[in-house]
């Protein structure tokens, strides 16, 4: 069995008083997931706790006899909760989530996300991964991206993470943070992410927004380090990128305000030597 780490978002632009029941996360037909992680994301500039959940495992019943919050987490960003065992839902399935909301007001820009794994069968897709002999060094990949507007539009689209032309990349983490430059740098707070293979096969369904697919201590829905711990994005299994390879990474933004933001992503893990 070949796994490939993907993300499933539920996007819920305006959550009603009181809730929605059975709302369906629609999963691809290409291969089942093995979901491992749930994380919600909260109304930004908004107390936590203004909305829980509960969601059916694929056996149909509820994985939780509550609607609940996730944990470790304080303003916008959580840490989520993990799934253990892991949660494996057929290809063309679909995760039925319930969300309550019992603030009396509606909730907007709503998300819970699942992370996880596509599950393909062996020899049905190309499958890139360590040689037999080889020599193994930590290694970071920076990537900056100028000048992201307020509002993308169709967004800034086929950015380039570069294996060399002498060695393999394994990506296993990533970061983002606002690059400090000469006369100072934007606030963000929906700026969002989508990574896609060397095909442009996308390892989400949705763009992401990056303090989840990355980690970060400067969003402005965040707050400071102090009172949300950084962490760098985790991809599980790791993404295998031969020499000469490509991965191709989009970015959306639609804050109302916060002025140009230039971004220093760093993509790491280790550059693979083939001896």
């Amino acid at each position: 069995m070949l796994e490939r780490h993907h993300d499933y978002q539920l996007n819920i632009p305006t959550l009603p008083a009181g809730g929605l029941a059975n709302v369906e996360l629609q999963l691809d037909s290409d291969a089942a997931f093995a979901a491992r992680q749930v994380k919600q994301r909260f109304t930004p500039g908004a107390p936590s706790g203004q909305w829980s959940y509960r969601f059916r495992a694929p056996s149909g019943g509820y994985e939780s006899n509550i609607h609940r919050f996730d944990t470790f987490g304080r303003g916008t960003l959580t840490r989520g909760n993990p799934l253990y065992p892991q949660m494996i839902y057929p290809a063309n399935g679909a995760i039925v989530v319930d969300i309550r909301n019992v603030t009396g007001v509606a909730q907007t820009n709503v998300k819970l996300l699942f992370r996880g794994s596509k599950l393909y069968p062996d020899g049905s897709m190309p499958a890139p991964t360590y040689p037999a002999v080889c020599s193994i060094l930590p290694q970071v990949l920076p990537v900056q991206i100028s000048a992201i507007p307020q509002n993308t539009g169709s967004g800034i689209l086929n950015n380039q993470i570069n294996a060399q032309i002498d060695w393999d990349f394994a990506l296993r983490y990533a970061s983002a943070e606002p690059f400090l430059s000469t006369g100072g740098n934007g606030t963000y707070d929906q700026l969002y992410v989508q990574l896609k293979d060397q095909t442009q096969k996308p390892y989400s369904n949705v763009p992401i927004h990056i303090d989840d697919l990355f980690g970060s201590q400067a969003s402005t829905a965040t707050g400071s380090v102090t009172t949300n711990p950084f962490w760098p994005g985790l991809f599980t299994p790791e993404i295998y990128v031969p020499a000469n390879g490509i991965l191709y990474f989009d970015i959306f933004r639609a804050d109302t305000g916060g002025g140009n933001v230039t971004m220093q992503f760093n993509f790491g893990g280790a550059k693979v030597y083939r001896r």
